[in-house]
């Protein structure tokens, strides 16, 4: 990873947001509640897509456990990809199983799963965008450009155990919320790609849960939208057809 400094290149991946906007769709989606087990099943982690050193429970399939194998860092993507639509997932990793560096993020399939040493594996190159919670920095292409902070700059903020992703594939967004926050916009320009949830680890026996909350996508708004429209054009000709006939009494 580049030290920040003047001279190293800033990442197209950076959003430099002032002022973060709460999405209407992460309400909307957290308001209608998270989907059936089979749903979250079909997008939790991928127990053949990830570091050997890492195993979904048999028990619980939307946790994954890391075996302690020291001076190395673990990675584990999801089994869904995403092109498109707005997609929440919720990340569940315990404050005091993280260790010097935990990531969460997204990333291509192309990306890499292991690391030696406790490195930054998320966002270090252009196959993902990961946040490192410890450290409170962004990292896209890190090898070769700037991390960024975040939330807000802020460099003793503390996530806490539970974590919402917001993926919008539409916008070419990446963003995070807690339960009573949203922390803004974290990585941009990512429309054209199929980006799977992804998270790098390096704690001894952490355990880390991702649960999906669902999805919106533009078409279904549209199709909503046309309804609403349909439906006030409707009372607009009922209101018309009401005056003609007080107008002939």
């Amino acid at each position: 990873m580049l030290p920040l400094n003047a001279e190293n290149p800033i990442s197209p991946a950076n959003p430099s947001e002032k002022e973060p906007v709460h999405p209407d769709k992460f309400t909307r989606i957290l308001q209608n509640g998270p989907p059936s087990l089979e749903v979250q099943l079909e997008h939790a982690w991928n127990p053949t897509d990830c570091a050997k050193d890492l195993t979904v429970k048999t028990d619980d399939p939307l946790t994954f456990h890391r075996n302690p194998i020291a001076q190395s860092t673990h990675g584990i993507r999801g089994k869904q990809g995403y092109s498109s639509g707005f997609h929440v997932w919720q990340i569940d990793w315990p404050v005091n199983q993280r260790g010097t560096t935990a990531m969460i993020g997204v990333a291509t399939k192309e990306a890499d799963l292991h690391m030696w040493g406790y490195r930054s594996l998320i966002g270090k190159d252009e196959n993902s965008y990961g946040w490192d919670m410890v450290s409170n920095l962004c990292h896209h292409d890190s090898n070769h450009c700037e991390t960024w902070k975040y939330p807000n700059d802020s460099n003793d903020w503390l996530a806490p155990s539970t974590i919402y992703c917001l993926l919008d594939m539409d916008e070419g967004t990446l963003s995070f919320a807690t339960d009573s926050k949203y922390l803004g916009v974290a990585f941009n320009g990512l429309q054209g790609k199929t980006l799977y949830p992804i998270v790098g680890c390096v704690w001894g026996h952490c355990e880390v849960t991702m649960e999906y909350q669902g999805s919106v996508y533009v078409e279904n708004q549209m199709e909503r939208n046309t309804e609403d429209e349909d439906s006030d054009g409707g009372f607009e000709k009922l209101e018309e057809e009401l005056r003609h006939l007080k107008t002939n009494q």
